[in-house]
Formats: structure tokens, sequence, C-alpha cells
């Protein structure tokens, strides 16, 4: 104000002055990549990390190509270190295993000795399958690599995953007179109750590959063949 008048002056900030202003103040918030979808497939390793069944146990070969691992990762929770590139990441998720066998078998607990054996048909089946549930929940450390902003960031993600078996089954398609049959058995097979094992994943914002690898044998100890679930595929981010 001035000679009884009020002038008001208007200035134009440079845009570089505004972000170094403003740089110091972001939130440096860490979001890492678990919640979301996988899509993948399984299969299993022996004792010797081979895939390749034994003689003794080759009613447990798999077609790999039709037995689907989907997994639903529902729940996040991230913990940064101070920065928004490095982390740790837990959650909960549901894992859900067909485990598509290629003969013309399925498994059944010996009347004798409860273990796991194999089960022959005299008719030709479509299809035989062992399904399997657990909760999941992961303890991962995951690092963020590169581009400036979340989406243009290559993220590399590896930790420990643990699992409890909520639900089991068998499932045979076959045809008689000319109909399709199924026959679907839910029992706990002797499956391993709780499993740990290793994970890792990598990817560009919401899209990864993942890979899991079972400490833990599908079967309980002394109950049925040592295989170890493996599994790997496609992660789209929530």
């Amino acid at each position: 104000e001035a000679n009884g008048e009020t002038s008001i002056e208007v200035t134009k900030l440079d845009e570089d002055d505004f972000k170094e202003e403003t740089f110091f103040h972001k939130d440096k918030k860490f979001k890492g990549h678990w919640a979301g979808i996988e899509l993948g497939l399984n299969n299993f390793m022996d004792a010797d990390y081979s895939i390749s069944r034994d003689q003794s146990i080759d009613y447990m070969d798999l077609h790999t190509g039709k037995s689907w691992n989907f997994n639903l990762n529902i729940f996040q929770y991230d913990l940064g270190f101070g920065t928004d590139r490095v982390g740790f990441v837990t959650g909960l998720g549901l894992e859900f295993s067909n485990y598509r066998f290629d003969g013309n078998n399925n498994i059944q607990k010996a009347e004798e000795t409860n273990y796991i054996i194999e089960q022959d048909y005299a008719q030709s089946l479509e299809k035989s399958k062992l399904s399997t549930t657990y909760l999941t929940v992961p303890l991962l450390l995951e690092g963020q690599l590169f581009g400036g902003s979340d989406n243009e960031r290559m993220h590399i993600t590896a930790g420990v995953i643990a699992g409890l078996k909520i639900g089991s089954s068998t499932k045979i398609v076959y045809r008689e007179d000319g109909k399709k049959q199924k026959d679907k058995v839910r029992d706990d097979f002797n499956l391993s109750p709780f499993r740990y094992g290793l994970t890792a994943r990598v990817g560009i914002d919401d899209l990864s590959i993942y890979a899991n690898y079972y400490l833990t044998s599908l079967f309980e100890k002394d109950k049925g063949p040592e295989l170890y679930p493996v599994a790997a595929g496609l992660v789209l981010s929530f």
C-alpha cells in the first residue's frame, strides 16, 4: 500500500526452484510387490534336485503343462528402511495347486501301512489330479533399481514363504457307457500340514516372474514319497 492505493504483485516461481524447495519434504514410502495374482506351473523335485521320477514312484509323474499353480495374495504390509527403494514385505495369501498325473493313476493310502501308494484304474482316465490349498505368509526383502518413479523401476525380491494346509482332494474324470463321470475324494493324503520354502521374483512395475521351492516334502516323513514342490510363473501385482 502506498499513497492511499493498494497494488498486488504476482511473481512466477521458477520450476527448478520449486523442485528444490519440495524435494527434501517428500514422504518416501516404500511399496513392495506381494499382493496380486500369480499364475504358474507346478512340478516336484526329489532329494537330488531332479524332476525325473525314480521307477518306484513313477506314479507321481506329472503333466507339467496342465499342473497349474494359482496364488491369490490378498494382504500386504511394507516396512521401509527410510527410503522408497528397499524394505521388508510380508502379508497373507492363498495358494491353490493342481498336480495333474501323467499316468492312468492317482494316489491313495495303503490300508495296512497308511503310506501313499499308486491307485490304478481299469478304465482309461481323461483326467487325474491332486489338489491342495495352503494359507501362505511370506517374509521378503525387496530392492528397487534404476528408474526414478515406481512404475519405471526394476524390483528384485527374495525371501521365505510359510504355508498352512487348509484343504486337499483328488479327482478323476472318465467315461462310462458314453457318459462322463467324475469321482472326487477329500482327504489329508498324508500331506505336510505345515511347510516352508524359498521364493524369489523379479520384474518391472506390476508385472513380474516368480519361482517357489519348498524345503518341506510334499508328504509327511515316512508317509509318502520324498518330493519337494516347485512352481514358477507370472505375477500381476495389485
